[in-house]
Parts: structure tokens; C-alpha cells; sequence
């Protein structure tokens, strides 16, 4: 989880680089208001629109041992599920 929050906060390095027009969506489920303020600043997201949702399940962590296969098995997924596929946040190191 440090290694996540170390990569989370280096995402204000790429998106200083981005057009203004460029919209952001950052994602997290387990910030608190103290969090939430501190990205938003790392960000620079002056009034950024937030959705707050009470998750309904538990975080699943699938190490990842091969990236061909990892790929495959989830375009494979998508391809068949299509919108019916669950909202998913891959991520990679």
C-alpha cells in the first residue's frame, strides 16, 4: 500500500505536463478529508467534482506474474462482458 501511495502522488509530475483541456479523474477508496484535500493539490484540481460512493465489497489484490497473459485474460473478459464487466482500477508499478 506505500508503494501505491508513493506512485499516487507522483501523478501530479505527469499531469503538470498536460493541456488544461485535459480532464482527470483520480480514483482512491480510502481517503479521508485531510487525504482528499492533499490530492487535490498535488493535482492542482482548484474545483474539482466529487462522487462519493460507500464501497460495497472488498479490495482484490491478483499479483500479476505474466503481462502477456494478464492482458489477455482481461481483454478476453472484456471482450465477452462488454458493460457488464465490474469497474475495475488496475495498478501497475
Amino acid at each position: 500500500a506505500d508503494k501505491f501511495r508513493l506512485a499516487y502522488g507522483h501523478i501530479g509530475d505527469i499531469t503538470s505536463l498536460l493541456s488544461l483541456n485535459v480532464n482527470i479523474i483520480a480514483l482512491t477508496a480510502t481517503a479521508t478529508n485531510e487525504t482528499y484535500k492533499v490530492v487535490c493539490k498535488w493535482l492542482s484540481l482548484h474545483t474539482p467534482k466529487v462522487i462519493g460512493l460507500q464501497p460495497n465489497r472488498s479490495n482484490k489484490v491478483k499479483p500479476m506474474i505474466d503481462l502477456r497473459n494478464f492482458c489477455q485474460d482481461i481483454a478476453g473478459e472484456l471482450k465477452s462482458l462488454a458493460l457488464e464487466y465490474p469497474k475495475t482500477v488496475i495498478f501497475v508499478q
